[in-house]
């Protein structure tokens, strides 16, 4: 039998035909309130049973198990901004010069940023804390809005969204790292994929990772003329592979 409606179990609530997570302290970032999770979805919690897979520590450890240590981890890159980032210092030392084939070579340095520190100049309040966000879906199920917009730097990976879903994932972006296939498709798609909108922020850097230096040069020319607000970075393989 169902349990009475307004009966609470951890962060849900009955409402009578389906569970419904409960969001106590509403403010102005949730907008969207009216979306609803994947979990609430009354043909999904028709087929799932609820204790196992919707009321389920989410994020926490279980009883009697404690969340691994992040001792001996790297929190900091091993090498300096001028390491990973091309610039006109380095482009040819990071096999992006004359002497590379027409997909490879650099053909206007000037669209590179003179070094790396001139990189941390040019918006240094950004450099504090760090939230790095991917695009894989697992933020469905949380709410960490507040949590990811507290910080100073927010990196999205390629697409991932926070339009419709900022109740989840917050609405703060400042950085997308794109591969090739997404640097493609902000260039030659102008900033479209299939008929959807690609997201493409107010002020924006794109970190542009895996891609040639050609794809990255079409990528600046096109958003210094259509979008000269957003800035763009090339990372060399070292950001992405190691030394």
């Amino acid at each position: 039998a169902d349990p009475p409606p307004g009966t609470q179990r951890g962060e849900w609530r009955w409402t009578g035909s389906i569970w419904r997570k409960i969001n106590p302290k509403p403010s102005a970032l949730d907008a969207d309130r009216n979306e609803i999770s994947w979990w609430e979805r009354r043909t999904v919690q028709d087929r799932l049973p609820f204790d196992k897979f919707i009321n389920c520590p989410s994020g926490t450890p279980r009883a009697g198990r404690e969340r691994p240590s992040l001792e001996g981890i790297p929190v900091r890159m091993k090498w300096k901004i001028n390491d990973y980032i091309v610039h006109q210092g380095n482009y040819e030392v990071l096999r992006k010069g004359a002497n590379q084939n027409r997909t490879q070579r650099i053909r206007r340095p000037g669209l590179l940023p003179p070094d790396g520190d001139s990189v941390l100049r040019a918006r240094p309040r950004q450099w504090g804390s760090c939230a790095v966000v991917g695009n894989s879906g697992v933020l469905r199920l949380t709410e960490m809005n507040r949590a990811i917009d507290s910080h100073d730097t927010v990196v999205r990976i390629n697409q991932a969204p926070t339009y419709s879903y900022s109740r989840r994932v917050g609405r703060k972006v400042t950085h997308r790292v794109i591969n090739r296939l997404w640097t493609r498709s902000y260039r030659n798609g102008a900033g479209m994929k299939g008929k959807t909108t690609l997201p493409m922020e107010k002020d924006l850097t794109f970190m542009v990772a895996r891609a040639t230096s050609q794809e990255y040069e079409l990528l600046v020319e096109f958003l210094s003329e259509f979008r000269p607000d957003v800035g763009v970075w090339y990372l060399s393989s070292r950001a992405t592979t190691g030394p």
